[in-house]
């Protein structure tokens, strides 16, 4: 992990399409804090905050599954990892995370929509730097990995 966390080596544009309640500044930096707690020292990623109907088709369009999903991650060319850059920042993909399926889950889990959205964004990040949760153990991993890091931006 980089030395110093510093919120300025990253960029994190949200397009937010649905009322979410949270903070824009504070959705980049304990974004940006995620990227860093993941030994990133500078790093770029876009972020879209959607209802079910438009993940639903970025379900279907991309994955061959007409449901609602609760995240999708699109690394760049298909290869885990940064692929280009946006100035002197790695662009490591976009995120689009389903605001609607957070609610439903939070409920279901007896915590936040905040927290849910969170894990979300962790979960995709981990997607676009690698790992993969086809299997149990993969799942359980990256589960663990995302619940220590929410720990440590502050949400638990």
């Amino acid at each position: 992990m980089p030395a110093k966390f510093s919120a300025g080596s990253f960029d994190v544009r949200i397009a937010a399409r649905v009322r979410h309640g949270l903070n824009a500044a504070e959705v980049k930096r304990k974004t940006a804090r995620m990227l860093w707690l993941l030994g990133w020292d500078k790093a770029a990623l876009s972020l879209a905050l959607v209802g079910d109907p438009e993940i639903k088709a970025l379900h279907r369009d991309y994955c061959g599954d007409d449901t609602p999903t609760d995240v999708i991650t699109f690394g760049q060319e298909g290869a885990p990892g940064p692929q280009a850059f946006w100035d002197d920042k790695p662009f490591l993909g976009d995120i689009a995370v389903s605001v609607d399926t957070a609610r439903r889950q939070a409920r279901a889990f007896g915590h936040s929509t905040k927290y849910e959205i969170y894990f979300y964004i962790c979960h995709g990040i981990l997607h676009l730097i690698g790992f993969d949760d086809a299997t149990p153990k993969q799942r359980g991993r990256m589960h663990r990995i995302q619940a220590s890091i929410l720990k440590q931006i502050g949400l638990s």
